[in-house]
């Protein structure tokens, strides 16, 4: 799954080595744009969305229409990853079970004489990039994008990326203006039971050029997650130094999530979630929510409208418009 919300006042996420880190909850926009980049997904990387397969009698259009749906689920993940609403949106119209089983139909794996693998991808513009309940882009619009392949093992693998600001924001030292995620893992179901599963692992890249002493932002997480009807929750553990915060590896994310389709095509969920920051002494550590409502339509294209806000310092409510495209 994809995944799929860093920096706080001043340099507190890329901080100088020779320098102390200043309170990461200091209010102002610097502060606000630095809480945005120490703190981004989900999670894992975007991922997909859910619509009623169009019933069709043929092998190749059943393919068609299992991967249609399989398609949605993915960028609903990654979505969520990032900070968007529909990590289990499609939950509440299939069980977890059911959702393993689409991911695998989406694969091309349960489909009659389709191939043991499949790729799978989308390409999402949103008003703002929020990752963990912080922007990205310093409340701008950014143009993200992904792909992943699905074994019918359970195993996946993919990519995702976005236009991001946070670092030249922080330092125009920075050349960084692009997040790229590479993320694998494998997913299923626990038996009969309805709970679903996924692990795997997620690095952040943010190619660049840095000025002589600032920590790279480059983050490597460890995740797993359950899911169960409309609801979903996953835990990430940083091995690395979290988003650049100097001495911040063993941090760690938590995510409760509950999607609901109340209507054909139309979708309503809610996150809550938590961003500890190691070593910090709890001064970097932050909760946020958010709220919203989906709109996916036959031809690939889903809309998303959110409400989003944190418990740092400062007005950090946003609400997010994305539209995006699956194919």
């Amino acid at each position: 799954m994809h995944p799929r919300g860093r920096p706080l006042a001043g340099p507190v996420a890329f901080q100088r080595p020779t320098a102390a880190p200043p309170s990461p909850t200091v209010g102002g926009t610097a502060d606000r744009r630095h809480a945005s980049g120490f703190n981004r997904w989900m999670g894992q990387r975007p991922h997909r969305r859910h619509r009623a397969p169009v019933a069709v009698t043929t092998a190749r259009g059943r393919a068609g229409a299992e991967r249609s749906a399989c398609e949605k689920t993915n960028n609903r993940r990654r979505r969520n990853d990032r900070g968007g609403l529909f990590h289990s949106f499609e939950e509440p119209v299939m069980s977890p079970r059911n959702h393993a089983r689409a991911a695998l139909l989406c694969a091309g794996l349960l489909s009659a004489g389709a191939a043991q693998a499949e790729l799978s991808g989308s390409i999402t513009l949103t008003s703002d990039y929020l990752f963990r309940g912080i922007t990205q882009t310093d409340g701008e619009p950014a143009l993200q994008g992904g792909v992943e392949w699905a074994h019918e093992s359970g195993f996946y693998v993919g990519t995702w990326g976005s236009s991001i600001s946070w670092l030249s924001d922080s330092d125009p030292a920075i050349s960084s203006q692009l997040e790229l995620d590479g993320y694998a893992g494998f997913r299923g179901d626990f038996g009969d039971s309805g709970v679903g599963w996924d692990v795997g692992a997620v690095h952040y890249w943010y190619p660049g050029s840095y000025p002589a002493g600032f920590n790279k932002a480059d983050t490597t997480e460890l995740y797993a997650g359950v899911s169960w009807n409309i609801l979903g929750a996953k835990y990430s553990y940083a091995v690395t130094d979290l988003f650049g915060i100097p001495d911040s590896d063993g941090s760690s994310h938590l995510e409760v999530d509950i999607g609901w389709e109340f209507a054909p095509g139309w979708t309503l969920g809610g996150v809550v979630g938590k961003q500890w920051v190691a070593g910090s002494a709890g001064t970097a550590t932050y909760a946020y929510w958010s709220v919203g409502v989906g709109r996916a339509f036959d031809n690939g294209f889903d809309i998303a409208l959110d409400f989003n806000d944190n418990d740092l310092i400062g007005p950090d409510d946003t609400i997010t418009l994305a539209v995006t495209k699956s194919f």
